[in-house]
């Protein structure tokens, strides 16, 4: 053989190569050992990265240690095991997926930590969005290896609820899987809804209804005449002081709408609690008094990060409802966090109409599934979209029934 031929003969091969990476691209084209994935599985590994979690989740309160810490210790450990996954490089660590396995019927199933019941908004993988295609690769190379499998067997779905349909980290996760078969459903949830504060308190009253300008502008002269007060109590201690006041007006609210309320669960108050604490004493949580007569009306139950409010609950008295208690504590939250600088105030989750009356814009929430392309995860996913078809078509029936009877 010449050695003309023998250069020919390795340009043809390291062409085909070429070609074999463009129709496969699901191909690592960056190394595997560039990213190194380390299960956290206990909550001491778990608070031994609370910096490297803190500085990528940014502070967000309902991403924090605390919050989700929380969430697993009186929620998600009675359930499931941790399968906190932290992705790191030779420099630093660079995301954690916040995850933990549960088995049911299902199947075994991949989930965000606080999922279900308290809403914990906008999880995503926790990563600098420049960051989140190879951290996707680096997950999916982590859930096929035999350390995954010896610890939580194959996974037939990945589960993760309450995040924006375009986060960075999500998304990228579902194009990696998609290449390579996994299967998709997303859902929407309830939106979340954010007011994007202008630059004085005027010009934001001025957006509203007529409606909506009496009622704020009432709010602040109650309390500008003394007619009403606000306390805000945002120290641990007085966190502490007044919770069973705030969880008790909650409750009256509820039952005056005849509902039995979040808090007549014991774990939900017991994780709600003790993740309050916990933000209290990072001055990230406060609770805002609203009183006439030296009566506690209304308390709000509110958390804070940089530019930004969120409210997460308020409990009333239903004995004073036509002072409108809940509509005068969401015009003093407003005008304060308005006034100390910040720019958004986010209602979280809910679809509430007085949110969009107070002009908050709508920030959609999804789930979404994916199921793993082998046959019996399939067959799961068939029979929990068979499921929902019955349980429609109950529906259905029933309220064509209900509107014949009507």
């Amino acid at each position: 053989m010449t050695i003309t031929s023998t250069l020919t003969e390795l340009t043809n091969t390291a062409q085909d190569f070429a070609v074999a990476i463009a129709l496969f691209p699901e191909t690592e084209q960056v190394p595997q050992s560039a990213l190194t994935v380390t299960l956290i599985d206990s909550v001491c590994k778990w608070q031994a990265n609370d910096s490297d979690w803190s500085r990528l989740t940014q502070g967000h309160p309902l991403h924090s240690q605390a919050w989700l810490r929380s969430w697993w210790e009186e929620m998600g450990s009675q359930h499931g095991q941790l399968a906190i996954a932290r992705i790191s490089d030779a420099h630093q660590v660079v995301g954690f997926a916040p995850c933990f396995v549960e088995h049911s019927w299902k199947g075994t199933t991949l989930r965000f930590l606080g999922s279900g019941t308290t809403c914990t908004d906008y999880l995503d993988i926790f990563c600098r969005p420049s960051d989140a295609p190879r951290v996707a690769q680096a997950l999916t190379h982590w859930l096929d290896s035999a350390d995954f499998r010896r610890s939580f067997g194959s996974i037939d779905l990945i589960e993760l609820e309450g995040h924006h349909a375009n986060a960075s980290g999500v998304t990228a996760w579902q194009d990696v899987l998609a290449q390579r078969g996994w299967t998709e459903e997303i859902a929407p949830l309830e939106s979340c809804w954010v007011v994007e504060f202008p630059s004085t308190w005027d010009e934001y009253v001025s957006r509203l209804s007529h409606r909506g300008r009496r009622r704020a502008r009432n709010a602040i002269k109650n309390l500008q005449s003394g007619a009403m007060t606000c306390q805000v109590w945002d120290q641990h201690d007085d966190v502490v002081a007044h919770w069973q006041e705030f969880v008790s007006l909650h409750q009256k609210r509820r039952y005056q709408k005849g509902e039995p309320g979040c808090f007549a669960e014991g774990p939900f108050e017991q994780f709600l609690r003790r993740a309050v604490f916990r933000l209290a004493e990072l001055g990230q949580a406060s609770l805002v008094e609203l009183r006439c007569k030296e009566h506690t009306i209304a308390v709000a139950l509110q958390m804070q990060v940089q530019n930004t409010r969120f409210l997460y609950q308020t409990g009333m008295d239903t004995d004073y409802i036509k002072l409108e208690p809940g509509h005068v504590i969401n015009a003093i939250l407003l005008s304060q966090a308005q006034s100390q600088g910040a720019s958004n105030f986010d209602f979280l989750r809910g679809n509430e109409p007085y949110k969009a009356r107070l002009g908050a814009q709508a920030v959609p929430l999804v789930r979404t599934r994916l199921w793993n392309p082998r046959m019996t995860s399939q067959v799961r996913a068939h029979m929990l979209a068979v499921g929902r078809r019955v349980k429609q078509w109950f529906q259905n029936d029933f309220n064509s029934t209900s509107t014949e009877q009507d």
